[in-house]
Order: C-alpha cells, then sequence, then structure tokens
C-alpha cells in the first residue's frame, strides 16, 4: 500500500502515482472507502467504455433535504454527461450526488496533472488549504470533486452512472461532515 505522509486530497496521489497505476491498466476503478454499495462494477465499466468517458461517476438519488451533505451533480438527461457539479452546496442544486466510485480512463489523469498544475494558486484551493489547516507548501493537495469535477462539468469529460434503485444499493458508512 502507499502511505500518504501529509494529506493530498482525493486526487493528489493519483497524480503522484499515475505512471506506476496506468502501467498496470487500461481503465483504473477507484472506490472511495467510506461507502457501502451493490457495487455494480460491470455496469459501470461497460457505460464508461460506450461512453468513451475519461471519467465517469457512479450517482444515485437522495432525499432532496439531504442533498446538500454531498458533492451533487446535474446531468444532460439525453446524454447523461456531467454539466455542472458542486460540493455540499449551500442551497438545492439537484438530488443527484456522487456516489465516491468512478471509472477512469487514461487521458483522465493527464487533466488530472493539468487541473494539479492550475489549482495551485487558486482560490477555492487555497481555501481548501487554510480550512484543512494544510502547511504552506502542501503541493501534492488535489481535490477531485473541486478542483476536477467542478472544472470539466460541460466539457464532454465525465459522463453519470446511474444506479438502479431497482436493483442496486448506496450508502454512506459515515455521517456526511
Amino acid at each position: 500500500y502507499i502511505e500518504e505522509t501529509e494529506p493530498m486530497g482525493t486526487g493528489g496521489a493519483l497524480v503522484i502515482h499515475k505512471d506506476r497505476i496506468l502501467d498496470h491498466a487500461d481503465c483504473v476503478l477507484i472506490l472511495h472507502a467510506d461507502v457501502c454499495s451493490s457495487f455494480p462494477l460491470l455496469d459501470l465499466l461497460r457505460f464508461h467504455v460506450e461512453h468513451n468517458a475519461d471519467c465517469t461517476i457512479m450517482t444515485t438519488t437522495v432525499d432532496p433535504n439531504s442533498s446538500h451533505n454531498f458533492g451533487c451533480l446535474v446531468p444532460d438527461n439525453q446524454t447523461n454527461e456531467l454539466i455542472h457539479y458542486t460540493e455540499r452546496p449551500l442551497t438545492y442544486v439537484n438530488n443527484y450526488i456522487n456516489c465516491g466510485i468512478y471509472a477512469f480512463s487514461p487521458n483522465m489523469f493527464a487533466r488530472l496533472v493539468t487541473a494539479k498544475n492550475e489549482s495551485r494558486n487558486t482560490h477555492v484551493n487555497a481555501d481548501v488549504h487554510n480550512r484543512l489547516n494544510l502547511p504552506k507548501g502542501t503541493k501534492d493537495y488535489l481535490s477531485l470533486e473541486r478542483d476536477v469535477f467542478r472544472v470539466l462539468a460541460g466539457k464532454k469529460a465525465i459522463y453519470l452512472f446511474k444506479l438502479n434503485p431497482a436493483k442496486d444499493f448506496w450508502d454512506q458508512i459515515k455521517t456526511p461532515a
């Protein structure tokens, strides 16, 4: 396993170890460790390939009153492309939420590198650094949700795989922050 010696966010380690990861795969599945699901990973992979996506995010719906506790996604209902992303919004955006389960194509790793380079001096990244009390010079921090998904929304890079509530389930193991 890889030990994180300083906080890197949800994407920092992916950038640092991209060559090692891509040396072994044409497509990479990324799963947050704090979710429980029926994990329809074969269906997710089929969808990812069919849409020729750089990234596919598994999504489900929640009660509109609790959607603000999650990353909220707005899909194009015709194509399932992600057209808007916001992490834990202050007001209602949508009840489609990020399940923390992704499929990445190799091209997505190039996009992560670009996002990391572009996010170093942005207000959003500086604000995240301040809230997390990250030490100055924490150069490897990258948030998939804030620095990548939000920026790539509407650019035909990210598509949403919607769980089928009749046969699939998803839940967060912890209480959302």
